[in-house]
């Protein structure tokens, strides 16, 4: 999860707010809390739409087939071992320096500045995704404005690890 206000666990598609307590906490949402529309399915979501859809209860672990019953445990446990590692993580590297042609850095600022309004209304996870990328570009161009340093054709900012990470899984495609 993000420190920033809001936050996106990518492996479960979950959004939460954090829980400044010093650990990984967050509260969990279903709505955006700035326009109201329903977020994207969770992938816990997905799976228990998917359980029920052949007829069986998600709750009742002990009646589900061997191959459903371990996708959910494996993936929950891969989920926690991950946020583990980010707890142990999150202490210690919290920005990083980096340096941006200036073109990008000029687009970053005016993507932070652009002014988005309307009801979003339904949207798909791969929507949400895009829209998501999107706003992790505007909050780099908010630290843009508040702390990047001209250096000739670049720009030199401290970005918090979790934008220079969304950058980073947005170039993965």
């Amino acid at each position: 999860m993000s420190g920033c206000g809001r936050g996106f666990e990518a492996g479960w598609r979950a959004y939460g707010l954090p829980v400044h307590d010093g650990g990984a906490s967050y509260i969990a949402i279903v709505h955006c809390p700035w326009c109201g529309s329903r977020l994207p399915q969770t992938v816990e979501e997905e799976w228990e739409a998917a359980v029920r859809a052949r007829g069986l209860d998600p709750d009742a672990e002990d009646d589900l087939p061997a191959h459903l019953d371990w996708e959910r445990a494996g993936y929950r446990r891969d989920s926690a071992l991950l946020a583990a590692i980010g707890a142990h993580l999150a202490p210690q590297v919290s920005r990083i320096s980096v340096r941006l042609p200036r073109q990008l850095a000029d687009d970053a600022v005016a993507a932070w500045h652009r002014d988005d309004e309307g009801d979003i209304g339904e949207e798909t996870p791969e929507q949400a995704a895009v829209r998501d990328h999107a706003a992790y570009l505007a909050l780099i161009g908010l630290v843009i404005t508040q702390r990047g340093v001209a250096d000739g054709d670049e720009v030199v900012v401290d970005l918090d690890v979790t934008h220079v990470g969304a950058a980073l899984r947005a170039a993965e495609g």
